[in-house]
Formats: C-alpha cells, sequence, structure tokens
C-alpha cells in the first residue's frame, strides 16, 4: 500500500497542478512581492516603502514574501478599521495600497497595459485607493505586474495582477526617482 502511494502521490499531485487545482494555492504571491519591491526600490530610490494597506487578505504578501519590516493594515491608514492598529507616522512615509486585479487571459502584459489596468481596475479596492490618494493630492502612477507562480509545481499557471496604488510623503510626492 506505501509503495503504491508512494507511485502514485507525485503523479496526482503532478495532474492537480496540471489543471488548475487550488487556484489560491497557485496566486504568484512571493513573486509579485518581490517584484513590486523591486519595482519601488527602482522607481522611488530614496523614498523607502514603509507600509502598505489596500485589500487585508492579500496586502500581508507584501510583508511575508517581501519585506518583514513593513507595516501592513486593512483599508487606508486613517480608516476606521485601521485604527485597531494604528500606524501614527504613515503620512511621512512611503506607502502603498495593494489591490488584487485578477486573473489575466493574456500571457504577458506590457507596461502600459499594466498602467492602463491599474487605471480601469473596477474592484472596490481599487476605486477606494484611487479616490483615497486623490483626496490627498497623491498623483504618482501606481506600480503593477502581472505574473504566473514559478516552480516545477506550477506547471500550467496563469498570470496574475496585483497593482499597488502609491502614496508619497509630501516631500517627494512630485517628483519620482529612476
Amino acid at each position: 500500500v506505501l509503495a503504491l502511494v508512494a507511485l502514485l502521490g507525485p503523479a496526482y499531485g503532478w495532474w492537480e497542478a496540471r489543471s488548475g487545482g487550488d487556484s489560491i494555492y497557485q496566486l504568484p504571491r512571493p513573486e509579485a512581492a518581490q517584484a513590486l519591491l523591486h519595482q519601488w526600490q527602482e522607481r522611488y530610490p530614496g523614498t523607502p516603502l514603509r507600509w502598505v494597506g489596500g485589500q487585508w487578505q492579500e496586502n500581508g504578501l507584501m510583508a511575508f514574501y517581501g519585506d518583514r519590516h513593513l507595516f501592513t493594515l486593512p483599508g487606508t491608514p486613517d480608516s476606521e478599521p485601521a485604527q485597531a492598529y494604528p500606524h501614527p507616522g504613515w503620512a511621512r512615509q512611503g506607502g502603498g495600497l495593494l489591490c488584487p486585479a485578477g486573473w489575466s487571459a493574456m500571457p504577458s502584459l506590457t507596461a502600459e497595459d499594466l498602467q492602463t489596468l491599474a487605471g480601469t481596475l473596477d474592484t472596490e479596492c481599487a476605486r477606494t485607493a484611487r479616490q483615497w490618494l486623490l483626496a490627498r493630492g497623491q498623483t504618482a502612477p501606481p506600480l503593477a505586474v502581472s505574473l504566473p507562480r514559478l516552480g516545477w509545481r506550477f506547471p500550467a499557471a496563469a498570470p496574475y495582477a496585483y497593482v499597488l496604488y502609491v502614496y508619497l510623503p509630501p516631500a517627494t510626492h512630485a517628483a519620482p526617482g529612476g
């Protein structure tokens, strides 16, 4: 019986991955965190990313897979849910509002496609992020990625997109670097 499990287990796992399996497991969270942090560092080298809000279920990926020093909070930093564990210095620090954009039917999106997606994404998270930033005079273009989960366990992983709407402290929000 053990030999049968040892033989069939890997085949079943590969078949599950090929057929889509658990779609949440297929999300490219580690890849997205690293890619978004890299984009931030390239675009704003003098302004470290210190906090991430947005969709509470997803924004933790930035700290978990990216930079463990990031402060994560639900929604926006001044929202009622965020006051349960407030981050008083948020207005003087670089931050972002992370919104998942969903599965992409396209294998790769250009930088222009991603900016269009960020500007037209019609989810509650994206609408809230754009309105919140606009009310604070924030005009920095969002960061966006669309990528598949990598690794041999993900042979048929489809691209998934994330958008990080950018908040820059007053001294820097007019002048992105890079």
